[in-house]
């Protein structure tokens, strides 16, 4: 029996396709499919962020970094999305924060603007800061009412807007104060802006990052597939 020899015509080609391929399109395609996946998660994660926190700048937005996927190893390519904020990961999974002061301040309504016995649901404002609440050093006396009667007279006299008194549960507070003016001396009003009576405080778990990260599936496969076809065509793969 003679041997039967067959050609078929392209493959050839076909082989010569599959080669680059693998060789140049599908690295190229991988880093490139990283690195914009990465840029994606970014902008999912700074969307995360202005839904669940109430923010009083874009310091916590703009903390967000990307480090692109470098060289043609695709076993070594890693794109990365992280944040240079030193607070957010315990945001994301919740932990406990110690003052630096003795004291960890936590901001209640009246320093975002809203009445007293409301929810926080605004950032607090500016001026407002503690930072930029000056108060007198609080002089104790033998009851908590003494001290904080002659604390507010201190504070007024002195021409300050703030005090700090000791709260009823314990511990101290920051408060703005009015009142105590005029010819019919009014009684002295306080209402709390910041609670320091605790020393640390146990932050419960608001993620922002994990979301992002369940949007990005789909997000990522039309990402890898746009990637592969444009490396098709920029090497002329397949008849692109």
């Amino acid at each position: 029996m003679s041997d039967i020899h067959l050609k078929i015509r392209g493959l050839d080609d076909a082989l010569r396709d599959l080669k680059k391929f693998r060789e140049s399109a599908v690295p190229y395609a991988i880093r490139d499919s990283l690195n914009v996946s990465a840029h994606a998660c970014s902008m999912l994660w700074d969307d995360e962020m202005g839904n669940k926190f109430t923010l009083r700048n874009k310091f916590t937005q703009r903390s967000i970094r990307v480090v692109h996927a470098k060289g043609l190893d695709t076993r070594r390519m890693i794109a990365i999305c992280g944040s240079v904020s030193p607070y957010l990961d315990t945001q994301e999974i919740g932990g406990t924060v110690k003052g630096e002061h003795g004291f960890q301040a936590i901001p209640g309504p009246v320093a975002a603007g809203i009445g007293a016995g409301g929810k926080r649901t605004k950032r607090v404002r500016q001026g407002r800061y503690t930072q930029k609440i000056h108060v007198l050093r609080v002089v104790q006396f033998p009851t908590r009412a003494q001290t904080n009667a002659v604390a507010l007279a201190m504070a007024k006299r002195k021409g300050l807007q703030f005090a700090k008194l000791q709260r009823p549960n314990g511990g101290t507070g920051l408060y703005l104060i009015g009142g105590g003016t005029g010819k019919k001396r009014r009684r002295y009003t306080a209402r709390l802006l910041w609670d320091t009576s605790k020393s640390s405080v146990r932050i419960s778990p608001h993620a922002t990052l994990q979301p992002a990260l369940a949007r990005m599936p789909k997000v990522c496969d039309a990402i890898y597939e746009n990637a592969l076809k444009a490396q098709c065509r920029r090497w002329k793969i397949a008849g692109y």
